[in-house]
């Protein structure tokens, strides 16, 4: 575990380099080149072993290299467009860390630009992305990661009201991996105002449903799923249901100053809420810890944004963001150094 303290060290000290060069870690784009790729590679040099479904796709790999075109859509549980692209490398390549090194890439792609066009601070968004619950699913769930990367380009449809581009490339996140259609509804979010009322009756349904959280995840599987077991995938739980009410908490007595300064963070607060509901029966059925990514993910936009908000003289607003700083970085050690969201990490040719 030790690996992933030593990535964070470099990536402050590179930091601390460009700053002490006059170099603009806050919107510089070949600074924001340089974090992300050095966090690309160090994600594609990792053993596939790492990823905790490498043995399954490994196999699904081998399998597809020997399958018919027609017969590969019949074979296995995985979504379309995962399929063709293990297909396609089995066929043209046939080489399993290839294929890894391709989708690794793929999904980097839109995060460098989702930050590059929304953030005001590359360096607190590079951060963000790096150490709370992002950076890691690209580790391990590797369809989730690519689905969520194509969610993350999305934004720019919404913000532009184009809904058919939008509801697009949705559709093309969910080919490789269906739960991203639940990210649809998001487009009505943009315009939605949190006033006290709905506040008050977001709040009073959060407290409802975390103490029926589990009678509502019973009846409902009963129903549907028979043969349903809960199970657990990240021990993060209720500290980062905790930690998320916390951010809620803050995004809400800033609200007016934040979309004042930026409308688009109004849909991101909203999506927000949402990634909340989900973390409370995220409590009950464990999977659902990587489909709140979906909606938390603007935290690396709304965050940078709140030093926009000049609420504070400039003494203050420097020691919030070292404090922040050293938050997200102290929580991203805890949870690498307590197991709870990175696997052991192996190198390649190890």
């Amino acid at each position: 575990m030790v690996y992933y303290v030593i990535l964070l060290l470099i990536i402050f000290l590179i930091t601390f380099v460009c700053y002490k060069r006059g170099i603009d870690i806050r919107n510089n784009k070949y600074y924001l080149l340089t974090i992300l790729g050095l966090l690309l590679l160090f994600l594609v040099l990792k053993h596939y072993k790492v990823c905790i479904d490498w043995l399954s796709y490994l196999k699904m790999f081998r399998l597809y290299h020997k399958t018919g075109f027609f017969e590969m859509f019949s074979v296995g549980r995985y979504e379309i467009g995962f399929k063709l692209i293990i297909y396609i490398f089995s066929h043209i390549i046939n080489d399993f860390y290839s294929f890894l090194l391709f989708v690794s890439l793929m999904s980097f792609i839109p995060v460098y630009k989702y930050i590059k066009e929304n953030s005001k601070d590359y360096f607190l968004s590079a951060l963000i992305f790096m150490t709370f619950s992002l950076y890691c699913l690209y580790f391990s769930a590797i369809r989730l990661s690519i689905a969520l990367s194509i969610l993350m380009l999305s934004i720019r449809y919404i913000k532009q009201h184009r809904p058919k581009e939008f509801i697009i490339t949705v559709i093309i996140a969910g080919l490789f991996h269906k739960t991203a259609f639940i990210f649809l509804p998001v487009y009505f979010l943009y315009n939605l105002d949190l006033d006290e009322m709905k506040t008050k009756i977001i709040l009073i349904s959060y407290v409802v449903l975390f103490f029926l959280r589990g009678v509502i995840v019973k009846l409902v599987t009963n129903f549907i799923y028979s043969n349903y077991t809960a199970e657990e995938y990240s021990a993060g739980g209720e500290k980062m249901l905790l930690l998320l009410l916390i951010l809620f908490g803050i995004l809400l007595y800033f609200k007016n100053d934040f979309i004042k300064k930026h409308k688009v963070n109004n849909l991101y607060i909203n999506m927000f809420t949402i990634g909340i509901y989900i973390q409370i029966f995220a409590l009950e059925i464990g999977t659902l810890n990587r489909v709140v990514q979906y909606f938390i993910f603007p935290l690396m936009i709304l965050i940078p944004s709140f030093f926009e908000l000049n609420i504070y003289d400039e003494k203050k607003t420097k020691i919030i963001r070292y404090a922040v700083i050293a938050l997200f970085a102290l929580f991203f050690c805890y949870t690498v150094l307590t197991g709870k969201n990175f696997n052991e990490y192996y190198f390649i040719f190890s």
